[in-house]
């Protein structure tokens, strides 16, 4: 009997089939891998495009406190300009800042815009801000930010403010990256001799001592008082309207209703005589100079009219000079002061009259028969480029929402 051995035939055709078969297969697995990796990657979009967002409305909250920050030390200021500021991962925040309306008493409106990015996300918010120094400066006739004084048969028809105790005042300068800061001034106290002057208003101090006599009203302080925030560079541009002179050092005979700027160079004396100087005298210092070291310049005066009780009540600011009058020896007449008067020291000035008020950085010498009245609208409507801040500054929101019109560019 002969065993025949038995074989599983396959066909061309059922090759083919399986072929077929394992293709599909391979096809819906790759299908599947396909969908799941493109399902992966669009999670992982999201998840960066959530993140982003996230980032984007940090960033825009940084910006709007960094901002807040700023106006609390500088009501003028005006934002990041063309520069983004970055924050971290990615994000970073642009500000602008457009002033509304500059009220010295009720405070300095602003428009707020604030843009925050981060990846594509973008988050951009707009807020109307009040700020208010904090400073009510209505009354205020006299602002000395010394303790040495020698002032004789003086009149102050207003407040007045003597700094008795040394870190009474806090000086303004710029910092390394030119935003404004106040220090403690620790110099030691002068000599206050005031004689036969009296200050109807009150006088503002750190001690009890009665400087005037008599029945003044002492006016107990306790905050240090924070020098004028100055800066005088927006005065520079004669397309304002201002009357600006290079390398000269004597003004004499004019009459005008502008506002004369006199830039000189350090060391230089500027003599004025017998002018009538409606819209005021400026001279020029550059801001980062520091008014404690000392007057820059010296201004001598002689018979002369200077500023209106109106705007820009703007009288001599030279906060970086001392100022003196020969009229004070005999040599000339005396002048009138008229808006705010801003002086480094005073070195002899006889018989002036100011309305308005005067704020003297450094000591004050020989400074005799002056009458002082107060004038509200000049403290209430200050020059440009000048600043008192008070002891409660502070931000009030006006209105705020998004402002998705904004475009500061790809940076």
């Amino acid at each position: 009997m002969k065993v025949k051995a038995i074989y599983n035939k396959k066909t061309r055709g059922d090759s083919g089939a399986v072929m077929i078969i394992a293709l599909i297969f391979s096809t819906l697995l790759a299908t599947l891998a396909l969908g799941a990796h493109s399902s992966m990657e669009a999670t992982v979009a999201v998840a960066h495009d959530d993140a982003d967002s996230v980032r984007a409305e940090l960033a825009v909250d940084a910006a709007l406190q960094y901002s807040r920050n700023q106006l609390m030390n500088d009501p003028y200021w005006q934002g990041t300009g063309d520069d983004w500021i970055d924050v971290a991962d990615r994000s970073r925040f642009h500000i602008a800042i457009d002033l509304i309306e500059d009220d010295q008493l009720a405070g300095v409106e602003v428009s707020v815009r604030a843009e925050g990015r981060s990846g594509n996300a973008t988050r951009a918010l707009r807020m109307n801000m009040v700020v208010s120094t904090g400073s009510d400066m209505s009354d205020m006739a006299v602002v000395f930010l010394s303790s040495d004084i020698d002032m004789k048969s003086a009149s102050i028809n207003g407040e007045a403010l003597i700094p008795d105790a040394v870190g009474a005042v806090l000086d303004y300068r710029l910092d390394a990256f030119g935003a404004p800061t106040w220090t403690e001034n620790s110099d030691e106290l002068g000599v206050i001799s005031i004689v036969g002057s009296h200050a109807n208003q009150g006088v503002y101090q750190y001690t009890s001592n009665n400087y005037f006599g008599g029945n003044t009203d002492i006016i107990p302080r306790e905050t240090p008082f924070k020098m004028p925030a100055w800066n005088l560079d927006g005065y520079l541009d004669p397309a304002s309207g201002y009357w600006v002179e290079h390398g000269i050092t004597e003004l004499s005979g004019i009459n005008t209703d502008m506002t004369v700027v006199v830039i000189l160079a350090a060391g230089e004396t500027l003599t004025v005589s017998d002018c009538q100087l409606h819209g005021g005298l400026v001279v020029w210092a550059p801001p980062d100079y520091d008014l404690r070291s000392g007057p820059r310049n010296t201004v001598v005066l002689d018979s002369c009219n200077i500023g209106t009780g109106s705007a820009p009540h703007i009288g001599l600011l030279a906060p970086a000079a001392a100022v003196t009058d020969p009229g004070q020896q005999g040599g000339g007449d005396s002048s009138n002061f008229h808006g705010l008067n801003f002086w480094n020291s005073i070195q002899g000035l006889g018989h002036a009259h100011m309305t308005g008020a005067v704020v003297v950085v450094n000591e004050v010498v020989d400074f005799e028969h002056a009458v002082i009245n107060r004038h509200p609208p000049t403290m209430g409507n200050l020059p440009d480029g000048i600043m008192f801040s008070g002891d409660n500054p502070g931000i009030d929101l006006v209105a705020s929402g998004e402002d998705y019109g904004l475009d500061y560019g790809s940076n």
